[in-house]
Formats: C-alpha cells, structure tokens, sequence
C-alpha cells in the first residue's frame, strides 16, 4: 500500500496487520482503533494521524513522524519507535511496555498515565513531556535520557 498526496485517509478499525507501509505518507489520516500489529511504518509521515485505540503491538516506526499524533490508549507494547518524531504526541494510557524509544524525540509529548514498564529511553529526549501519573517506570532503561520539564 502507497499512500500520498496528503488524502486523510480514514481507515478506522483497518485490519492492516503486518502490512508494509514503509514511507507512507499518512499525515492527518484516521486509524482510529486501525490493527498494526507488526506492521512495518517505517519513515512513515504520520503527523497529526488519528490513532487512538490502535494496535500497534510490535510495529516498526523508526524514523518515523508522529508530530501531534493522537495515540491515546493505543497498544506499543515492543514497538520500535527508535528516532521517532514524537514532538506534542499524545499518548495518554499508552502502552509503551518494552517499546524502543531510544533516541526519539518526545519533546512536549503528553504521557500522562502512560505504562513505560521496561521501556528503552536511552538518549530521548523528553523534555517538557508531561508524564503526570506516568504507570510503572520499573525496569525502564534511562541511560542518557533528557527529562528537563
């Protein structure tokens, strides 16, 4: 699947499991409770996307846009989100357990009741991000992480 040309593609509760969607350009589209479980996003431009209630267990995200993404209540568990643009994200009641955030850029993000159980920060940068009630930092690896609020 290709996607371009800034369409907002509304594809609520899509079932696109394991689908390659590496550089799509998905800004503004509408993947409200969307199935991406393993799907591979990588470099995806996914700025202003709609994906609350999301599943994207295990996805790949490297490299990928997400400014002002609205992943509220979306499931990362071991997604790789490494040198992601996650700038004012929000990602309340996120599950980030065991995701790979290392080197992403969460700059403003809003992780308020957010679950980083095991999550990789190492050198993210979290400046003002908002981790107000922020669930279970246990085991979460911090090494050279950025968290000037």
């Amino acid at each position: 699947m290709y996607c371009s040309s800034r369409s907002w593609a509304i594809l609520k509760n899509a079932k696109l499991n394991a689908a390659n969607l590496e550089n799509a350009d998905l800004s503004e589209a509408k993947l409200e409770g969307a199935e991406l479980y393993m799907a591979n996003l990588k470099k995806a431009d996914l700025i202003g996307a709609k994906l609350e209630n999301a599943n994207l267990y295990m996805a790949i995200l490297e490299n990928a846009t997400l400014i002002g993404g609205h992943l509220e209540n979306t499931d990362l568990t071991g997604a790789n989100l490494k040198n992601a643009y996650l700038h004012k994200a929000h990602l309340e009641n996120a599950n980030l357990k065991e995701a790979h955030l290392e080197n992403a850029y969460l700059i403003d993000g809003i992780l308020k009741k957010a679950n980083l159980n095991e999550a990789h920060l190492e050198k993210t940068d979290l400046n003002g991000a908002n981790l107000e009630n922020a669930n279970d930092l246990n085991g979460a690896y911090l090494e050279n992480a950025e968290l000037i609020v």
